[in-house]
């Protein structure tokens, strides 16, 4: 598609916590920038300083869409480690259903460029844990689109915590915010996975890189810095005394499998991409902390 200016970017779902950070970054919409959020649930998403236009649907308004895109952002997901395997199912069967369509798209030259918003789980590293549901969806939709050879960049996304996004328990930021929130002891075990955080800043400056490259297709693992240990994360939070910790007996785990080294493992497919923050520092920032 020519460049005028101006993108027509369809964001599928758009009530996403991450696409929500993500709205917030002038790195992701341009004064020019036409925004078509398909979602669920109708959202009434605030509107960026700069940006004219935004336009909310239902998700199933997305199919008969008459609008060619210059870009598809596909954020259909979960970042609940909570979710039951009931509602995996369901989403898995949405993902595969709403990703066709957005490649269907691309065949028809109805659509420039496909971004998928992939995860971490998909990657080789994740290879030696426990399968599950999440992890065979962003496996199958990874291998579609290398399959296809269409214009699609899947970003693997490893950990994500943004002061704008949606903390869910479970998860160890989650945790970490709800026990700042209640000031009551937060119960941990004695495990010391190590994550890659990043947030809507290190996002949206991948996406602008691959924007900036008309050859840029394939995986991309978005990174920080350098990852974090809990250990690090807790000794400082502690130390602080911005939160006290319970041990428990035994691991917690979630319905996404335990993941002890949670990081990537290929930092090909950049595109010019440097990050400025560590995972420390991302997470410091999205609980809104001095680190």
């Amino acid at each position: 598609m020519e460049d005028l200016g101006l993108r027509n970017i369809a964001v599928l779902g758009a009530s996403s916590s991450m696409f929500q950070s993500l709205l917030a970054r002038p790195e992701f919409v341009q004064p020019g920038d036409v925004l078509h959020l398909y979602s669920r649930r109708r959202i009434l998403a605030p509107t960026p300083m700069g940006v004219p236009k935004i336009a909310t649907y239902a998700l199933t308004d997305f199919a008969e869409a008459s609008l060619e895109f210059d870009e598809i952002h596909n954020f259909i997901g979960t970042g609940d480690p909570r979710i039951s395997r009931d509602e995996l199912r369901r989403l898995s069967v949405s993902s595969l259903q709403w990703d066709s369509v957005a490649t269907d798209r691309l065949r028809q030259g109805q659509a420039g460029k496909y971004f998928s918003i992939s995860s971490g789980v998909a990657s080789d590293s994740y290879g030696s844990l426990e399968v599950n549901l999440y992890r065979d969806l962003k496996v199958e939709l990874e291998k579609r689109h290398e399959a296809s050879s269409l214009p699609i960049v899947d970003i693997r996304v490893f950990g994500f915590a943004d002061s704008k996004s949606k903390f869910f328990g479970g998860s160890l930021v989650g945790d970490i915010r709800a026990a700042m929130t209640s000031q009551r002891p937060m119960i941990t075990d004695a495990s010391d996975p190590i994550r890659d955080y990043c947030g809507a800043q290190e996002l949206a400056s991948l996406i602008a890189a691959i924007r900036a490259n008309d050859q840029a297709v394939g995986i991309s693992e978005l990174h920080s810095l350098k990852p974090v240990s809990k250990r690090e994360l807790l000794s400082f939070l502690s130390s602080s005394g911005i939160i006290s910790i319970s041990k428990s007996t035994g691991i917690l785990s979630t319905s996404t499998g335990s993941k002890p080294t949670y990081v990537p493992n290929d930092y090909k497919n950049l595109w010019g991409y440097k990050p400025t923050r560590s995972s420390f520092q991302v997470v410091c920032s999205a609980l809104e902390l001095e680190g």
